[in-house]
């Protein structure tokens, strides 16, 4: 529930990372439990989160994690949950394809746009189109939700509502 909250966009926490998420929660959760503990105010999880995120800044691997990315996606999404994992974006295999393909709709965007067709992908890119599926997989539990609903209405001859 922490991860979620933090997560929200009305809270606008920047510079937000998926691969940190856990980090977060504990810190939070081990700053209001505590000797000291004590509500925090937006400035406070701001500050924790530039703090773990300034521990946790390990370009190098950032960078690594990314070329596996595009050769993954250059590979025709052969290895790309792997790739995924090493920058903290877990896959379940059925969403691979998904990703995949939103990978390359960006990075064929990306050519049309700088007019080139060695685009690479970018950390920012794998996370959109990690936060798009998310996204997907949200609005089919909605839709999922409303169907069962008009479902059990037909089912019980519920006309009215």
């Amino acid at each position: 529930k922490v991860k979620l909250s933090l997560a929200n966009p009305d809270l606008y926490i920047q510079d937000l990372e998926t691969r940190c998420m856990d980090s977060y929660a504990d810190a939070i959760l081990a700053q209001c439990h505590g000797p000291d503990s004590q509500l925090l105010s937006h400035g406070d999880l701001q500050d924790l989160v530039d703090r773990i995120n300034q521990d946790n800044s390990d370009q190098l691997a950032i960078v690594k994690g990314v070329e596996q990315v595009n050769r993954a996606v250059d590979n025709g999404g052969i290895g790309l949950a792997a790739a995924m994992l090493n920058l903290g974006f877990k896959l379940a295999q059925a969403d691979e394809i998904r990703v995949y393909t939103e990978l390359v709709h960006l990075r064929t965007n990306k050519s049309i746009v700088e007019d080139r067709e060695d685009m690479e992908l970018w950390l920012e890119d794998v996370q959109q189109a990690f936060n798009t599926l998310q996204q997907l997989k949200m609005e089919a539990i909605s839709v999922a939700g409303a169907l069962k609903g008009v479902n059990r209405a037909v089912e019980f001859g519920d006309v009215n509502g």
